[in-house]
């Protein structure tokens, strides 16, 4: 393995292909949006989206190379043929017989009419491109041949429906520039974790490569280090890039032999799989975004869910930490844990709506949270039905979709400000996902009939995840969510020491009086420690192999510890006298 020349640069061209000079994947929509309203494109000013269609999630692409798999431009018909228009690209600094184009097509049968594909330089007149046709149904991957899209700085384009009942698919549009004497390529990355723990993590990036030894090459990296084969003695091997910060998207960039390469990473997150029972607190400031901890990963886009102070409480329930908001349409959120096939999986926590401003039509359904597979996938789902400005209903839905028609509801209208504690559980011997709505009896709750009830019509096969979930602004009020606890043995749920994961956990003295507070579990192992005050802040975070910490810079009153040894867990209170 040869080293290869490393300069750390702040790229500013295109990313992609050689030099791109357009790539839209379209991102992953939440909800099915016109695209005029659409917001979460790749490409921005001055480019610009408009059309008749929509931007979807559905029928995800796939099938080729480079299939984002995310959203995607819908076309279909309402009367009147869709169109989808991409305007502001600039192709003048290329040669034409240069100009690579090349996108996803996808068609929901052998189409009688395909769709139209034009080109204008000036908004007003329009060329057609001719294009291989889909042969099948379901995605393909259309290029355009070289030569056909001009130089232009006004360049549009325009996928157009042909008002038949036909429905089209767009998506992984790229318009890039390729010298014809640079046979080197680069190939599609994969990246790997270098180490997977609930600190902050490295993961390394794969390029493979072809037509290598034509020259001198000099490859660089936005972040990390440049180590595997080198292009100017190899013909065909790896570029690796070593120590990147998870979290981290990076660039690279290949330069020599008449070739001038740009390849963008996307970032790669080093979180580990929680295991059960598992306890979140949500020991958060407010407004820390929670998919940047090391917990919960987002999947979606949009605004965060993010913390909020202080945390709920519950008469018979241990709580601590803060809690989390969110309302209105945004991010979505899920926390992992160990796939569970079999059994019984419970989620409970605290919920509390505190607005339905911005919700005008009533009643507004919506669902904002649930089981998922291990690979998100929104299954068992918690709904809201919100009937005025101030009450609600709740209901749980095995199926999916579950509208039409309406989930099961909960016939008992809660108020606005309401703190209501949700059980729900999923058998998977039964198939039943069941709902405890505020129980009675918090110690033996399982043993008695739950709220709502929902079969579902197909098994799950697995469970791996919690979502938390923002719809729309039109149904999603604002929400405070507190106390999340998973697990799959109904007794944990008010024994706390089953989710203070690291086994032998404690800490003593408490009340801390003389400046140290010492850490005691089985293994005594390394350790990552932070404290946070009553507010959500943060006022100590460091890592130690001992078992005391020195707090003596404390002020008196009541801190929250989080301790992370061996990729496990454990929360606890204390207070500084």
């Amino acid at each position: 393995m040869r080293k290869i020349l490393f300069l750390l640069v702040s790229l500013t061209a295109v990313s992609s292909f050689g030099q791109v000079i357009l790539s839209e994947n379209f991102g992953i929509p939440t909800a099915t949006t016109a695209i005029a309203s659409y917001t979460t494109y790749q490409s921005t000013s001055p480019i610009i989206f408009s059309g008749t269609g929509s931007v979807r999630s559905s029928s995800s692409s796939s099938g080729y190379t480079g299939a984002s798999a995310g959203g995607n431009a819908y076309l279909g018909t309402t009367g009147t043929a869709q169109y989808l228009q991409i305007s502001g690209i600039n192709t003048s600094a290329f040669t034409p017989a240069n100009i690579n184009f090349t996108f996803g097509y996808w068609s929901y049968s052998i189409p009688t009419t395909q769709m139209t594909l034009q080109y204008s330089t000036d908004g007003t007149n329009w060329t057609n491109i001719a294009f291989l046709n889909n042969t099948v149904a379901g995605w393909n991957l259309v290029t355009i041949p070289n030569g056909t899209l001009p130089a232009s700085s006004t360049l549009s384009l325009k996928f157009t429906q042909p008002g038949t009942t036909d429905q089209f698919r767009i998506d992984d549009i790229k318009i890039f520039n390729v010298n014809p004497n640079c046979l080197f390529a680069l190939g599609t990355p994969t990246t790997a974790c270098n180490i997977t723990t609930y600190n902050i993590d490295t993961y390394s990036a794969t390029i493979p490569f072809t037509g290598g030894t034509g020259g001198t090459f000099i490859v660089t990296s936005t972040s990390g280090t440049v180590a595997g084969d080198n292009p100017s003695s190899v013909a065909t091997g790896n570029i690796i890039i070593n120590g990147i910060t998870e979290g981290t998207s990076i660039s690279i960039h290949a330069v020599g032999a008449s070739c001038d390469w740009t390849l963008p990473i996307p970032s790669r997150d080093c979180k580990p799989i929680n295991t059960l029972p598992f306890y979140e607190p949500f020991p958060y400031a407010g407004g820390y975004a929670l998919g940047t901890s090391q917990i919960w990963n987002n999947i979606s886009t949009g605004d965060d869910i993010t913390g909020v102070v202080p945390g709920l409480t519950y008469t018979g329930l241990y709580t601590s930490g803060n809690a989390v908001t969110f309302g209105g349409s945004g991010n979505d959120a899920v926390v992992p844990f160990t796939d569970q096939t079999s059994g019984v999986v419970y989620v409970s926590f605290l919920m509390q709506v505190t607005s339905t401003t911005g919700i005008t039509a009533f009643p507004a359904l919506t669902y904002f949270g649930g089981f998922t597979k291990s690979t998100p996938s929104f299954l068992a789902r918690l709904y809201l039905n919100t009937t005025s400005a101030s009450q609600y209903q709740i209901g749980i839905d095995a199926n999916t979709p579950a509208t039409p028609p309406a989930p099961p509801l909960d016939t008992t209208s809660r108020n606005v400000g309401d703190v209501v504690l949700i059980i729900m559980s999923y058998d998977f011997s039964s198939t039943i996902l069941k709902a405890w709505i505020n129980p009675s009896n918090l110690a033996t709750f399982s043993t008695t009939s739950p709220t709502l009830t929902s079969t579902a019509s197909t098994a799950f096969s697995d469970l791996g995840g919690f979502f938390l979930r923002q719809d729309a602004s039109l149904t999603t009020p604002t929400m405070t969510i507190d106390e999340v606890r998973i697990f799959n043995n109904a007794s944990y749920f008010l024994t706390n020491t089953q989710f203070n994961q690291i086994a032998g956990f404690k800490i003593y003295p408490n009340p801390v009086s003389n400046g140290k507070l010492f850490i005691e579990t089985s293994i005594n192992g390394k350790k990552s420690i932070a404290i946070y005050d009553t507010l959500g802040k943060q006022v100590l975070n460091a890592t130690t192999s001992s078992n005391e910490v020195n707090v003596e810079n404390l002020l008196s009153g009541m801190y929250f510890i989080k301790v992370v040894e061996d990729n496990k867990t454990s929360y606890a209170k204390f207070i500084v006298k």
